[in-house]
């Protein structure tokens, strides 16, 4: 791909140190300015680095110059993305010439199967060759053509599911997304309502662009429980911080036969979840948090209750002292005279002790409806 851009500078940016800022460029590029290279990138990996290279002064025209940056992409997108000003800047002076607004864009070449195609004036861009899709796992519709469709015309029992990480960012989508996904099956099983378990994403230490996105995928998990026949398994307590897809499976497989033995096996005497935020209740200067599933009662383990945070009105949130008062916890912080809210284990490595007699852990989840960074 080849982009250009004209632009004039002005005669009081001579000999002040010019540098061109790019921004990232997906994924490699060559930069010239007025013919004469000023800068490359020529190794994959580097498509979110910032590319800033240098003007030299003798190359500059006082009235007009012309950029062009060529850009090989090796796979999706490609191009230019900065999100700030694409710019040249003063090293000294610090003035600077934006270089936002339209630039000239053309498709310089493509590699289709092993073979260079190369498009000029003539040959234009529309007649290239045909090009198939290169499919992978991320392609609409791949996974579920290649992998569920061919099994549906088998009678099941239910499902397992254990999937959530790459949404991880897209919380509130995924709040319509997966129940949706799970009524899709359905309907194309045709079998009514069959169990469908599934497992919430771990503790990891996810590179969030949003705060508490893990938190709020978590949150959208625990929410399609409201679909009928299904169960979640809590891995706060089983999970791994430096391993996105922890190594203990025998204990998430074991939560999740639990699900299947109560539900669906007549093993009633089962306990198969832990804690499950049902209300809150304000009382003065602290929140009472009441709990679902809290056979045998409610535990903390190895020390005082962690992970419990509290808001007023203002929606600021702080750590909170939180007790176990009969089968209840009971929420407050010296910050916090009028509270709001609380929220729990509410972070991507959140790894709380609250527990029922069993032994199964409290899901993370929150008592505001407050608005999200990601919504």
């Amino acid at each position: 791909m080849c982009f250009r851009k004209e632009f004039s500078i002005p005669s009081s940016y001579a000999d002040d140190g010019l540098v061109l800022h790019l921004g990232p460029v997906d994924d490699m590029d060559i930069a010239y300015i007025n013919g004469k290279k000023i800068g490359e990138i020529l190794i994959t990996g580097f498509w979110n680095k910032d590319r800033t290279y240098e003007i030299p002064s003798n190359i500059l025209n006082p009235d007009r110059n012309l950029l062009t940056v060529f850009v090989i992409d090796n796979m999706g997108g490609g191009g230019i993305y900065s999100s700030s000003d694409v710019s040249i800047t003063g090293s000294k002076t610090r003035e600077h010439v934006v270089l936002n607004g339209e630039w000239k864009f053309m498709p310089v070449a493509e590699l289709i199967n092993n073979k260079i195609h190369f498009y000029d004036k003539e040959k234009t861009y529309l007649n290239r060759p045909e090009l198939f899709m290169a499919m992978n796992q991320n392609t609409p519709s791949l996974l579920f053509n290649a992998m569920i469709n061919p099994i549906i015309p088998f009678t099941i029992m239910g499902v397992i599911w254990d999937q959530g990480e790459s949404n991880v960012g897209r919380g509130f989508e995924y709040r319509t997304l997966f129940p949706v996904m799970i009524e899709c099956w359905r309907k194309e099983w045709n079998q009514g309502d069959f169990p469908f378990y599934y497992v919430q994403i771990a503790p990891w230490e996810y590179e969030e662009e949003v705060p508490s996105s893990a938190a709020e995928l978590r949150e959208a998990q625990l929410l399609t429980m409201s679909i009928p026949n299904t169960g979640m398994v809590v891995t706060t307590d089983i999970g791994s911080l430096t391993t996105i897809h922890p190594g203990n499976k025998q204990d998430v497989g074991k939560r999740l036969a639990l699900w299947a033995l109560a539900r669906d096996y007549g093993f009633d005497s089962l306990v198969y979840s832990g804690p499950l935020y049902d209300s809150c209740m304000i009382d003065g200067n602290k929140i009472i948090i009441h709990f679902s599933h809290i056979e045998s009662g409610l535990l903390a383990k190895n020390g005082p209750l962690t992970h419990f945070e509290i808001a007023g009105s203002d929606q600021k949130y702080y750590p909170a002292s939180a007790e176990i008062v009969n089968n209840t916890v009971v929420v407050t912080s010296e910050n916090v005279s009028n509270p709001a809210a609380v929220r729990f284990g509410w972070s991507a490595i959140a790894q709380p002790n609250l527990f029922n007699g069993a032994g199964l852990p409290t899901s993370p989840f929150r008592t505001d409806k407050w608005k999200r960074l990601s919504e």
